[in-house]
């Protein structure tokens, strides 16, 4: 009897887990994005990369194509950020899509700035996929097209906290001085040709300039 009865829990057991297995995997194929917030709310981000990478492919949205970059450098799947980051930022709607998202950042401020929106710094969503968008391109050893994104919305204007600046410090934290040279060679070629009409614009690429020579003179440095 008491076989029996184990051997009848086991069934059971396995019958659900069969059952279970089924119902995942017809949401998985039907509803992916029931699953995005399901592995999202696990802090599952690899699978949440992938099941994003599945709403997009479904939807074709552009609102769906900036999560599958957002969950993929979460989870560091750089291949996707490279892949996908690249159909994001072609996009002809792509620069309309971020100034929607941009905004002041609040954190941080005082009480009376908090109660004005027009306070905080300032959050400029191109800036922010195309750094971490670069920073897949490196990572895959895409060098060449990692720079042209990273400049892609700089060539015109440089302000703080941009892309260039962003792919800078990953090169100089990896001490690869080719990439930083190539960095390097693209902003002096800039400070030759445009003339910025804001004058921090000026300031903010002469300063980066300085930066990355004098990391480069280190270089210069070691091998004497």
């Amino acid at each position: 009897m008491g076989k029996l009865v184990t051997k009848t829990a086991l069934i059971t057991l396995a019958c659900f887990l069969a059952f279970v297995l089924i119902l995942f995997g017809v949401l998985s194929l039907i509803f992916p994005s029931v699953m995005l917030t399901i592995t999202d709310h696990l802090g599952m981000e690899k699978a949440s990369t992938s099941y994003a990478v599945s709403v997009y492919n479904r939807t074709g949205e552009i609102e769906d194509l900036a999560e599958v970059v957002e969950y993929g450098y979460a989870s560091q799947t750089w291949k996707v950020v490279s892949e996908y980051g690249d159909r994001f930022i072609s996009k002809k709607d792509f620069r309309k899509f971020c100034e929607k998202k941009d905004h002041y950042a609040q954190i941080g401020n005082s009480p009376a700035e908090q109660g004005n929106e027009n306070s905080g710094e300032w959050i400029s969503y191109s800036q922010y996929y195309t750094s971490i968008i670069s920073e897949a391109q490196y990572r895959v050893g895409n060098k060449k097209e990692s720079i042209r994104t990273a400049f892609l919305m700089n060539r015109d204007q440089f302000s703080s906290n941009n892309a260039v600046m962003f792919l800078s410090v990953i090169a100089m934290d990896a001490k690869d001085y080719d990439f930083t040279g190539q960095i390097l060679n693209e902003l002096k070629s800039i400070s030759e040709t445009v003339d910025f009409d804001s004058e921090p614009d000026g300031k903010n690429l002469s300063e980066l300039i300085e930066v990355l020579s004098l990391f480069m003179e280190q270089q210069e440095t070691a091998a004497e």
